[in-house]
C-alpha cells in the first residue's frame, strides 16, 4: 500500500522540459514560432491523430461559467491571455497571427504558433507547434492536436464541463525517446498540468466577473484593446456577475 506521504517519481531534466512544453501547447496559449513548413497543417493533424507519440485524454474539467463568456474566452485567446495576467491568474503573453493563428510565450521558455483547424457546437480542435528552449539543455521542438470538448447540463447546474484530448509528437529525437520510454510518467505529469490550468482558469473567471469593472481597467492598464472588445466583454462579465448572484440567491 503507498503512503500518503510518499514522495512522487522524479523526472529527469530533458522529461521535465519535455512535460512543460506539453503543458504550454495543451493550455493552447504557446505561440512564437512561425507556422511549420513541414507539410500543411491538415496533413500534419492527420498525422498527428494517426501515430501520436503519446495521447491523453483529461475528463471532469469544471468551470464555473456561462456559456456566452466561456466561448468568448476560447474564441480570443490574446484577450484570455492579458486577462489572465490582469486579474494575476496566469503569466501567458498571446498575440493573433493570421486568421485563427496565434502566437505567444509563457515568459519560461516555452514558445510556439498554435490555430484553429476545426470548430463546431462544443467542440474545438486546435494544433500547435512549439519550442522549448532552456540552458544546459537541448531546444525541445514539438507539436500537438488539442481537442477541446464541454457542455453544460442546463440551467441548473451552472457548470461548463470539459474533456480535453492531446495527441504529441517530439520533433527532437532524444526528447521524443525519453518521453516514450517516460510515457506512463509523462502523462501523469500531462493530466496534472492541464487539471492546474482549469483551476487558473476558474480563478480568472472568479476574479474577473467579481468585479467586472476592476478587471477591465486592469486590462486596459495591460495594453491597448478595441473599444468593441472591451465593451463585448464587460456585458459578458456582467452578465456573469448577475447570473452567479442569482444562483446563489
Amino acid at each position: 500500500m503507498t503512503s500518503l506521504r510518499e514522495s512522487p517519481p522524479r523526472l529527469s531534466a530533458p522529461s521535465r522540459a519535455t512535460v512543460l512544453l506539453l503543458a504550454v501547447l495543451l493550455a493552447a496559449l504557446a505561440a512564437g514560432a512561425p507556422p511549420s513548413a513541414l507539410s500543411p497543417v491538415d496533413n500534419q493533424v492527420r498525422e498527428i491523430r494517426e501515430r501520436p507519440l503519446l495521447a491523453h485524454t483529461v475528463s471532469g474539467l469544471q468551470v464555473n461559467s456561462g456559456l456566452p463568456l466561456y466561448e468568448f474566452l476560447l474564441s480570443r485567446p490574446d484577450i484570455t491571455a492579458a486577462l489572465a495576467r490582469a486579474v494575476g491568474a496566469a503569466g501567458y503573453r498571446v498575440s493573433p497571427d493570421g486568421e485563427d493563428g496565434y502566437r505567444g510565450e509563457d515568459g519560461k521558455g516555452a514558445k510556439g504558433h498554435f490555430m484553429l483547424v476545426e470548430r463546431g457546437e462544443g467542440r474545438r480542435v486546435y494544433f500547435a507547434r512549439g519550442t522549448y528552449d532552456k540552458p544546459l539543455l537541448p531546444t525541445i521542438a514539438g507539436r500537438i492536436v488539442l481537442v477541446l470538448e464541454y457542455k453544460t447540463n442546463g440551467p441548473a447546474d451552472p457548470r461548463v464541463e470539459n474533456r480535453v484530448q492531446g495527441f504529441v509528437r517530439i520533433d527532437t529525437p532524444i526528447v521524443g525517446t525519453l518521453a516514450r520510454i517516460g510515457r506512463p510518467l509523462v502523462k501523469r505529469a500531462m493530466d496534472k498540468k492541464v487539471r492546474h490550468l482549469f483551476d487558473k482558469i476558474a480563478r480568472l473567471l472568479d476574479a474577473s466577473s467579481a468585479d467586472p469593472s476592476e478587471a477591465l481597467r486592469r486590462l486596459a492598464e495591460d495594453g491597448p484593446r478595441s473599444p468593441q472588445d472591451l465593451e463585448t466583454l464587460r456585458q459578458l462579465l456582467e452578465a456573469e456577475r448577475s447570473r452567479r448572484a442569482a444562483a446563489s440567491s
